[in-house]
């Protein structure tokens, strides 16, 4: 969904409620437990994504690592920079 926003295809707020509400559908029919799938994580995943213009994937990376107070270890630099920029305390190791 973020690359239909990103490509404007699909307005954030419309993406925005569509994965909330696939969230809530998988929650209410038991796809996946509470601990398989965080719906706060997820939502703050796809709202970065949106906003920066950057991969789904390695925003819920961020996400999980400034969430659990861990520290990110990345092999890409522009994942490292964007960590950087969106939380200035998270502590985030690049390796080659």
């Amino acid at each position: 969904m973020w690359k239909r926003v990103r490509r404007k295809e699909l307005p954030k707020e419309v993406a925005l409620l569509i994965f909330q509400e696939f969230v809530s559908s998988v929650y209410e029919q038991k796809l996946v437990t509470l601990e398989q799938l965080d719906a706060d994580l997820a939502n703050k995943s796809l709202r970065t994504a949106i906003e920066i213009g950057h991969t789904f994937y390695d925003c819920a990376f961020i996400e999980l690592a400034h969430k659990l107070n861990a520290e990110l270890i990345t092999s890409d630099v522009k994942q490292r920079d964007i960590a950087k920029d969106i939380h200035h305390n998270l502590q985030v190791e690049f390796i080659r």
